[in-house]
């Protein structure tokens, strides 16, 4: 079992992983070279092996960036309580054009309307039927009922269409995620979980547990079939400290990670960050990479410096003779963070970007603990692709958002003000860009 601990500091959330519990192994995805044809103004289809390629080129991050238009504001700080958010980490949106959001510290699941009106707040925190504890998913069903992922109770519980809690089923996973359980093309539900796929050789190592979603009946919880995740990287971005209890893994920032997210029709879309890749995998159809000629952004000196600094405190932290010298964030960033994907099939690439130093009076998530905050901000931009890689352009949110849902040429997220205000907001951007559908 994966055990995770969350040190909150300097604004942000790291995550260590606690190696007494025991930890996965995984391997690197090999990558192959091939030759580019040329195809049209704007796109290239090259073949790499037998993959076809979706390739941007000639196109600027400038020139590509979409507008996005606040259509929605919800939140007021001094209103009352269903407008008053604390860490809302999940949002479902609705037909109607409303949405229904969890509160991580409120605890509640509400709904509102499409013109940002509360309508109901559904079930409640608690152990019993109708209650729930701590959420790491939610999905809206074909019938307009949610069903909702109660990892601390291991359950998924489901209500109808105006809020009344009609079932539950057992279901357990130490996979835990903030979009945990999503919705399939046939109405059936995808849980996050560890599975144990039959072991897969790369030279002299073997591939344990990996990331996947089992696929289950949403009436009846029953198990269809699994979804097992591309195989990830090693875990080369952990430094290990010793520390009272057990070892514990501590991540390096701006090291590649693997991230994956599959659409609602099945298409698999995975990369790693190393280079700006898009691996796309859908069951009877040949797989695609889409691809983008950017250049790889450097971090600036202090940027690195106030990481390591930060990094180094919070380890010794825990392990006070761990060495300075062990301490060592790349110079260059990965080309993304992460891959989401929406109803629609769109694909959403959270860039890394280059910073931008906050100066030294802004001072969230200080710890009274000493540990330096982060005083580098990036701006938040997603390049966004059709499930068949064409590249539609980029959009930009405010400073200190977080996006939630994505829903086709609409992006429901959370911002905070500068003073931790958090306000979740619907946006809009239009796509006028057409591409090649190599």
């Amino acid at each position: 079992m994966r055990c995770l601990k969350t040190i909150c500091a300097g604004g942000a959330v790291l995550l260590v992983l606690v190696t007494a519990c025991g930890v996965d192994t995984s391997r690197r995805s090999p990558t192959d070279d091939g030759q580019t044809s040329r195809t049209g103004s704007g796109v290239s289809a090259p073949a790499v092996g037998d993959t076809p390629v979706v390739m941007t080129t000639d196109i600027t991050d400038t020139t590509t960036l979409l507008v996005v238009h606040r259509e929605l504001v919800i939140g007021d700080q001094d209103g009352s309580p269903e407008y008053s958010f604390g860490d809302v980490t999940a949002a479902v949106p609705t037909p109607d054009g409303g949405v229904i959001t969890w509160d991580a510290i409120q605890r509640q699941v509400r709904r509102y309307d499409a013109q940002g009106t509360h309508v109901r707040t559904i079930g409640r925190y608690g152990p019993g039927p109708g209650e729930y504890g701590d959420l790491f998913g939610m999905a809206l069903l074909p019938d307009h009922g949610l069903a909702v992922w109660d990892a601390q109770h291991t359950r998924v519980e489901l209500y109808d269409s105006v809020g009344s809690y009609r079932d539950s089923w057992h279901a357990t996973s130490d996979l835990l995620a903030r979009n945990g359980l999503k919705l399939d093309n046939n109405g059936n539900l995808l849980l996050l979980i560890h599975v144990e796929p039959p072991a897969v050789g790369r030279g002299p190592e073997v591939v344990g547990r990996r990331e996947g979603f089992e696929r289950r009946e949403v009436l009846s919880g029953r198990v269809l079939d699994t979804i097992f995740a591309p195989l990830p990287l090693p875990m080369d971005d952990q430094l290990r400290v010793t520390q009272s209890g057990g070892n514990a893994s501590v991540r390096v920032p701006f090291v590649p990670q693997l991230s994956w997210a599959i659409t609602r029709s099945g298409t698999m879309a995975s990369g790693d960050g190393r280079e700006y890749v898009i691996h796309l995998a859908a069951t009877g159809t040949p797989s695609r990479r889409i691809e983008r000629a950017l250049h790889p952004i450097e971090l600036a000196a202090d940027e690195r410096k106030n990481h390591e600094e930060r990094l180094y405190s919070i380890i010794r932290r825990m392990d006070p003779s761990y060495p300075r010298r062990l301490i060592n964030v790349p110079d260059t960033k990965p080309y993304f963070r992460s891959i989401a994907a929406d109803a629609s099939g769109r694909i959403f690439v959270h860039r890394y970007m280059e910073a931008s130093r906050i100066g030294t009076d802004v001072n969230h998530g200080v710890q009274p603990d000493g540990i330096p905050p982060i005083r580098w901000r990036e701006p938040t931009v997603y390049d966004v692709f059709t499930e068949n890689g064409c590249y539609l352009g980029s959009i930009q949110l405010p400073d200190r958002s977080l996006l939630l849902a994505p829903a086709g040429s609409n992006v429901w997220y959370v911002t905070y003000d500068s003073l931790d205000v958090a306000r979740l907001v619907k946006g809009s951007f239009r796509t006028e860009r057409s591409c090649l559908k190599g």
